[in-house]
């Protein structure tokens, strides 16, 4: 719940632009929708492939012709609705390419009258200097000792669901393998 909180101040302190370096994409997308939901804002995913949609909605329809980043931020540049705007792997487009980043500082320049949010995700993000000021820097956090144990204890029902067996462990052994998880990510801890 902290990365929630946390979150949430970040923008609520009203940094246009929000960067989050991780190999969890899906858990930071998760993270993102659920803020949005609570604080009844708009929340968008963006990435090459499916171009921008709504991230509320499962099932909502992509606009395929937001795929190239020019579209999009030009999209987002010229959208009035106040929105979070989660960009998946927009880095490579803006090596290079003065134009993407000069539309990234135009909508951040414009955040107080426009209220767009964008974060940007992906596995590692050099920031170029021209938006450095616009932008800060979030991590997910590890998951902690409760939140370990919740993830064994979610893989061993899924175990039981596709194998037909229950895992068995006392207390003590339950406890030593929470213990080893720790410095993992929840991805990583599921995967063990």
């Amino acid at each position: 719940m902290s990365d929630l909180n946390d979150l949430k101040m970040l923008l609520e302190s009203r940094y246009p632009i929000v960067v989050i370096e991780t190999w969890e994409e899906l858990r930071a997308l998760d993270l993102i929708r659920r803020l949005g939901m609570r604080e009844g804002r708009p929340v968008f995913a963006w990435n090459v492939v499916d171009g921008l949609r709504r991230l509320e909605f499962e099932d909502a329809p992509s606009q395929k012709h937001t795929v190239e980043p020019d579209a999009l931020l030009g999209q987002i540049r010229g959208t009035n609705e106040p929105g979070i705007y989660a960009l998946c792997d927009l880095h490579p487009f803006l090596k290079d390419e003065p134009r993407h980043t000069r539309l990234l500082k135009e909508i951040a320049l414009h955040h107080e009258r426009l209220h767009h949010t964008l974060v940007l995700i992906s596995h590692q993000f050099s920031i170029p200097p021209e938006i450095r000021r616009y932008c800060t820097r979030f991590s997910l956090s590890m998951p902690d000792e409760k939140q370990l144990e919740h993830i064994v204890q979610d893989e061993a029902r899924r175990f039981k669901q596709e194998k037909g067996e229950r895992v068995r462990a006392d207390r003590a052994s339950l406890d030593r393998l929470v213990r080893n998880l720790r410095g993992l990510s929840v991805e990583d801890a599921r995967k063990l």
